[in-house]
């Protein structure tokens, strides 16, 4: 069986953007993979190749999940040895092309490695069972401190699948 993969490790508030600036999801994703980047000693390069094969994937089918989140990602990232992440809030939404209509509040930015498949699909359910939890959702959307992301992400994780 394939290692659990800990959403709170892989996010928490030190990978978090709790009042997001960008007005677009391309302004998003450009600001969520610079502190990604940042943390993960990216190069300039590899923050560009990520985010064009981020937007590729978006202008394929949206992430925008609905609910108020969006997952953008990349699999097979050359960059990584490991999943990583970021999560991003932006309060007033933004237009992400969501599959409800709605506005995004709430970003998952996930890149898996090669072979990261298994660990793609897990953090995947997990998020969408943050979605599916209202009173999870009204708190991240509306608090501005997140150090109370840690303790849901460890909520998340630990529930049953």
């Amino acid at each position: 069986m394939a290692k659990e993969v800990s959403l709170a490790r892989l996010i928490g508030p030190r990978n978090s953007v709790p009042n997001l600036t960008g007005t677009s999801g391309e302004e998003v994703i450009s600001e969520l993979l610079q502190h990604l980047g940042k943390a993960q000693g990216f190069t300039a390069d590899a923050i560009g190749h990520i985010k064009e094969s981020i937007l590729a994937r978006e202008r394929e089918a949206t992430t925008g999940i609905g609910n108020g989140i969006a997952i953008p990602h990349m699999k097979q990232c050359p960059y990584v040895t490991q999943a990583c992440g970021i999560f991003g809030r932006a309060a007033t939404g933004i237009e992400f092309r969501a599959n409800d209509g709605g506005l995004v509040h709430l970003f998952f930015l996930l890149l898996t490695p090669p072979g990261g498949e298994s660990d793609h699909v897990q953090l995947m359910k997990k998020i969408v069972r943050i979605c599916r939890d209202r009173k999870t959702m009204k708190y991240l959307i509306r608090s501005e401190d997140l150090h109370n992301l840690a303790a849901i992400l460890e909520e998340v994780d630990e529930s049953p699948q």
